[in-house]
């Protein structure tokens, strides 16, 4: 197949989503040969773990900030908390006072620092 102008084959099939699989589906993959990722598959090495493990949490989450400050960070291409630690001059645009750029930067940081119950 031409991919981006280069010439590639197939060697495996992914099929990744946040939401759950049925067991049929997890069963039809191991058949064919095809990998899941979901929010709870595999066991040990599904995206759950994988976001537990390195942080990867979107700026979403975070109660600090309302939606329609959500809703510009991520226009501006700041999509994880992570993002908001090491550019915690992105916040500047929200036109909000120093006390609750403390308070979300804070926030922030104690969740990407938290240990991770898997």
């Amino acid at each position: 197949y031409s991919f981006f102008n280069k010439e590639v084959s197939i060697t495996e099939g992914w099929l990744v989503t946040n939401a759950n699989f049925t067991s049929d589906s997890i069963k039809f993959s191991e058949y064919h040969k095809m990998n899941l990722l979901s929010w709870d598959y595999p066991h040990g090495n599904n995206l759950k773990s994988r976001v537990d493990t390195m942080a990867q949490y979107p700026i979403t989450c975070l109660t600090s900030l309302s939606n329609d400050e959500k809703s510009k960070l991520l226009k501006g291409h700041f999509i994880l908390v992570k993002d908001i630690v090491r550019h915690p001059n992105c916040l500047q645009q929200l036109a909000i006072d120093k006390i609750t750029i403390e308070k979300i930067i804070e926030e922030a940081e104690e969740l990407i620092t938290l240990p991770t119950n898997n």
